[in-house]
């Protein structure tokens, strides 16, 4: 699995990076606490860990 991340991290990534996620996103902050943290385990292009603090998560 390792070498198959390898090879296609960088092309997910690029494919990614420009996702509109808006939807899912509407879907997921009502079901947020307030002051509730979010761990990002870095399995994806990184739009999530930019997009919740923005948000105030």
């Amino acid at each position: 699995m390792d070498e198959y991340c390898e090879e296609n991290a960088k092309c997910y990534a690029e494919e990614t990076l420009s996702a509109n996620l808006s939807e899912q996103y509407q879907r997921v902050i009502p079901l947020l606490k307030e002051g509730v943290r979010i761990l990002d385990v870095g399995s994806g292009s990184g739009l999530d860990v930019c997009y919740f603090p923005q948000q105030r998560y």
